[in-house]
């Protein structure tokens, strides 16, 4: 097992990391969810009944000066709630926001260096580390 997969076992807890590739020069850790059950983020309601599952594609912190990206697998939940208006709900992920392409790790660690350093040198900082900020403002 690699360091890199040992890191997001240890970080991700509620993953199973399946593989680990190169690809275009980036590390890339495909994970499945484990998760059996989630709440409805509407009405609260839990469901454990599957729709569907889905990948997300998010960008981790880099490492060794190499661009890192998840790949999960997560479910999507039916609402067992028949008043409430939605029908099928995503998994939240525990590191990443809805509909983000970034982990909370990499946004924190862009804030911090924006704190310290603006913005523009942030960004050129992250960016030589292996960071894509394409999708940042």
């Amino acid at each position: 097992m690699s360091n890199e997969v040992m890191m997001f076992a240890l970080f991700y807890p509620e993953y199973q990391v399946t593989d680990e590739t190169i690809e275009d020069g980036k590390i890339v850790v495909k994970m499945n969810s484990l998760k059996t059950a989630d709440n409805c983020p509407v009405c609260g309601v839990e469901s454990v009944t599957l729709h569907e599952d889905s990948i997300r594609t998010i960008q981790e912190a880099p490492c060794w000066n190499t661009g890192v990206w998840i790949r999960a697998k997560i479910h999507t939940f039916k609402c067992q709630n028949q008043d409430c208006p939605v029908d099928v709900f995503s998994e939240e992920l525990s590191f990443a926001g809805q509909n983000k392409t970034y982990t909370y790790r990499l946004e924190k660690l862009l804030q911090d260096f924006r704190t310290k350093y603006g913005n523009e040198k942030a960004k050129y900082v992250l960016a030589v580390m292996g960071a894509d900020l394409s999708d940042f403002s």
